[in-house]
């Protein structure tokens, strides 16, 4: 777990832009069947920030989940990851060389990795 609590100010604006007051993570991690599998999660917070021009963005929270298979063959591992498990929509604050104001950021997303390892360890 970890979290930033931060109070910066520009000279003249009690509220910096680009800079979320509060930033959090969590992660859990729980082995399954007999250390063969295991399954973890994973939450951030970001609060509220203004933008570069003026607006403000809302905070908002993100749950990401992964089950990994070690061994599932000889040498062989796979992974499946849900990022933005529960599809939230939510937008970054662009910087001075972006048009946009804010960027939306991607739903739910999921992948798929295999690992195959060559050494005969």
């Amino acid at each position: 777990m970890s979290y930033s609590f931060q109070n910066s100010r520009a000279l003249e604006d009690p509220f910096e832009p680009n800079s979320p007051q509060q930033l959090a993570k969590a992660n859990l991690s729980i082995p399954l069947a007999h250390r063969r599998f295991a399954a973890s999660f994973g939450g951030q917070y970001t609060s509220r920030m203004r933008t570069v021009t003026g607006p403000i963005l809302g905070s908002y929270t993100l749950v990401n989940a992964t089950l990994v298979a070690r061994r599932l063959a000889k040498n062989l591992e796979a992974s499946a990851n849900v990022d933005n498990l529960f599809n939230k929509r939510y937008a970054d604050s662009g910087g001075l060389e972006h048009r946009e104001v804010s960027i939306p950021q991607d739903g739910r997303s999921f992948r798929v990795k295999l690992i195959y390892r060559f050494s005969s360890r």
